[in-house]
């Protein structure tokens, strides 16, 4: 990050977490700027910004394929991250420590509470595999950073 409107301060926190996201989200898939930022929650330019990133050396010099989609006079393009998805490259995220893992899975906790208050009249709640597997290996590795 070399540009004069980057601010480490300001900036680095919330650029290292729009990298996470994206750098998850691309999987193996083909996909537009748009599709990653519906999926991430982060804008277009920065999505792009952050592909961008990815090539760079110190954040794994990925390589990022780019091909026209559709119309080729429309102009849109979809991307594809080799490896991307795989693994949190460890250069950009530290280890929580596990009072934040438990803090997050207390989060985790509280959400699933909600989402089964709210589905209560529709026959109960059982959260999706996902859910319950990044739940179970949360608190295996807080129970293993507290041994």
């Amino acid at each position: 990050m070399s540009q004069s409107t980057y601010v480490p301060s300001l900036d680095e926190e919330r650029i290292d977490n729009q990298r996470q996201r994206v750098w998850a989200a691309m999987g193996t898939a083909w996909r537009t700027l748009e599709e990653v930022a519906f999926k991430t929650g982060v804008p277009e330019a920065s999505v792009s910004a952050r592909l961008r990133d990815l090539r760079r050396p110190e954040y794994g010099a990925h390589a990022v394929e780019r091909r026209r989609r559709g119309d080729p006079k429309r102009g849109l393009h979809e991307y594809r991250v080799l490896g991307a998805g795989t693994h949190v490259a460890p250069e950009t995220v530290e280890k929580p420590s596990p009072s934040e893992m438990g803090v997050a899975l207390a989060h985790i906790r509280s959400l699933m509470e909600c989402q089964k208050i709210q589905l209560a009249g529709s026959g109960g709640y059982r959260p999706p595999p996902e859910m319950a597997k990044l739940g179970k290996w949360l608190v295996d590795m807080v129970r293993r950073d507290d041994s």
